[in-house]
């Protein structure tokens, strides 16, 4: 069996490689808790300091099937 989380790593990394972007996460607050972030590096640490990491990457990719061009990356 497959695991969902090294695989959504790799997907992740395979992005940021080929300059492929999911978009830039951003958070809007108060000044101190604002962000903007490549999306790659957030789902990274998500997934990798998440408790249920797999349950988590698997939401990922779910979802990730409906990102145009994400099959070119290897979905």
């Amino acid at each position: 069996m497959t695991l969902a989380a090294p695989y959504l790593l790799a997907l992740c990394n395979a992005a940021h490689d080929s300059d492929f972007s999911f978009g830039v996460a951003v958070r809007l607050g108060m000044e101190s808790s604002g962000f903007e972030v490549e999306t790659t590096k957030l789902i990274d640490s998500i997934v990798k300091f998440s408790p249920a990491t797999e349950s988590v990457a698997i939401e990922f990719l779910q979802q990730f099937q409906n990102v145009p061009g994400v099959n070119q990356l290897g979905m």
